[in-house]
């Protein structure tokens, strides 16, 4: 058991939760920690910290996206309803390129004309 990826996924499923402090893994259970498990996580102390910042830092991105979309999309829809009352089909080709490339809306429905 060497893959950090897995290490952490075992403490999950036994419920010890990881946290990275400066250069310090802190460990945090119910239950006692398997030997095994103790040893690996000491000798991949570093890279252990490293995926764990890595998977922090993927999910508070992740995150800042989703609430980008939620502000940005109700604007996007009505540019685009704005530009089609108006016939300005550069603001309306913008529009539909922004709801269904950027923002990836899911109720975005490419209408034909």
């Amino acid at each position: 058991m060497n893959d950090c990826s897995d290490l952490i996924r075992k403490c999950c499923d036994l419920k010890i939760m990881l946290t990275p402090d400066g250069n310090k893994l802190k460990m945090k259970g119910t239950s006692p920690m398997p030997d095994e498990l103790r040893t690996a996580l000491i000798e991949y102390k570093g890279a252990v910290i490293a995926e764990l910042r890595h998977q922090r830092q993927i999910e508070v991105e992740g995150w800042i996206c989703e609430e980008w979309r939620k502000i940005n999309l109700p604007a996007w829809r009505r540019i685009l309803k704005e530009s089609i009352a108006v016939n300005d089909l550069a603001r309306e080709l913008y529009a539909r390129k922004m709801l269904k490339d950027v923002l990836f809306d899911p109720d975005y429905k490419q209408e034909d004309k």
